[in-house]
């Protein structure tokens, strides 16, 4: 009888293991999901902003970044240049100067600190253009 208890304990023990191994990655992975919506989502409403100004959708685009002023501080440097470089230009679009070259102003020194890959090409020679309507050097 001993044995047998033996074995059987054992095998709960490693039950008990594997139970508490799958619960903790579980966690884990809940953990992960949980956390990664806030950093995808700036990015999906960043490229959500982005498109619709490439649409000449000025409206919407405004929609989708103005949403995400409350959210500046947690944006990744690809990000904060993405956003303050789009909604600018878009700003502009829409006929407010003073606020759309702030914000290409703070995105155009953000860009410096960053690479220039982040906005393509034909973006970047509208940004030139519309900075130095504001007056600002590229």
């Amino acid at each position: 009888m001993g044995r047998e208890s033996d074995i059987l304990s054992a095998e709960s023990d490693g039950q008990i293991v594997m139970n508490y191994s799958a619960v903790m990655v579980g966690i884990s992975g809940l953990l992960t999901a949980l956390a990664a919506p806030a950093c995808a989502g700036q990015g999906r409403f960043i490229q959500h902003g982005m498109d619709a100004y490439a649409r000449g959708d000025f409206q919407g685009a405004e929609a989708e970044f103005s949403s995400l002023e409350p959210d500046i501080s947690d944006m990744n440097p690809k990000g904060y240049v993405r956003y303050e470089i789009y909604r600018g230009l878009n700003l502009i679009e829409l006929g407010n100067m003073e606020q759309g070259c702030a914000h290409l102003r703070r995105g155009n020194e953000a860009l410096h600190r960053g690479e220039s890959r982040w906005i393509p090409d034909n973006v970047q020679a509208t940004l030139v253009t519309r900075l130095a309507t504001c007056g600002i050097a590229p």
